[in-house]
């Protein structure tokens, strides 16, 4: 419930505030806020009336939500009761601790990712010093395939001098 009206902060298009949620069930505990914040114009709906809880928010739109907040509280024009400070604050908590989590996933993935850049470098160099022994090994047959030859035609000299 908290996700979708701070997700739905971050869909500020201009519709009127008459407009009926369409992919929210009225009976779900968020409408009330969602609709609400929409009539007061803090949030909007896409075309057809559609929420669209699931969807991501942006940074962008995030800043474009906090400073529409900002201006009306400047206006005071705002009006929020005490339940909706205390829905507020409870999803200012919600989203640090989400926040938080996605730092610290963040971190390790950075960390998976040079530990796989190290492993990929000592692989790249182990494959150059293959390739380079490789490359010696091909050089030192081919000599020795040049001196196969050479011994094969002198035996085949001395064989039709000796007859």
């Amino acid at each position: 419930m908290n996700k979708a009206l701070i997700l739905s902060l971050l869909c500020l298009l201009s519709l009127p505030t008459w407009a009926n949620i369409s992919d929210i069930s009225k009976s779900d505990g968020a409408y009330k806020a969602i609709q609400s914040s929409i009539d007061k114009g803090h949030l909007s709906l896409f075309k057809g009336d559609i929420f669209n809880p699931s969807q991501a928010v942006t940074r962008k739109e995030f800043a474009i939500v906090i400073d529409t907040l900002i201006k009306d509280s400047q206006k005071k024009t705002l009006s929020l009761s005490t339940v909706e400070l205390q829905e507020l604050k409870h999803l200012s908590d919600s989203f640090k601790t989400t926040f938080t989590g996605m730092n610290t996933q963040l971190k390790t993935l950075l960390h998976t990712r040079q530990v796989h850049t190290d492993e990929i470098q000592t692989l790249h160099h182990d494959l150059n010093k293959m390739n380079a022994a490789l490359h010696a090994e091909i050089q030192e047959l081919k000599k020795q395939r040049v001196y196969t030859w050479m011994g094969i035609g002198g035996a085949a000299f001395l064989g039709l001098l000796a007859n």
